[in-house]
């Protein structure tokens, strides 16, 4: 089971997941995490309702997963070396 946050301007949502996906747009300008089992999608850019950052957190609580917009509107996907 996975915890996730999304952040954007003023608002904090949360979800808990089984699994998820990624996926980002060719141009690097926004991109997508569906969450799954009830395939939740979260869209990340600078576009008006879209996310700022989409973090991911094990059941212990360390991150496993981030997706976030720069301020000059690119969209990058990391996870950390441990994973």
């Amino acid at each position: 089971m996975f915890v996730v946050y999304a952040d954007g301007p003023a608002r904090r949502e949360g979800f808990t997941a089984e699994a998820f996906t990624h996926l980002i747009a060719g141009d690097g300008q926004s991109g997508t995490v569906t969450l799954q089992p009830d395939s939740r999608t979260l869209h990340v850019g600078a576009g008006p309702g879209e996310f700022e950052r989409v973090r991911i957190f094990g059941e212990d609580g360390e991150l496993v997963a981030a997706m976030t917009c720069s301020p000059y509107g690119s969209v990058s996907w990391s996870t950390p070396m441990w994973v």
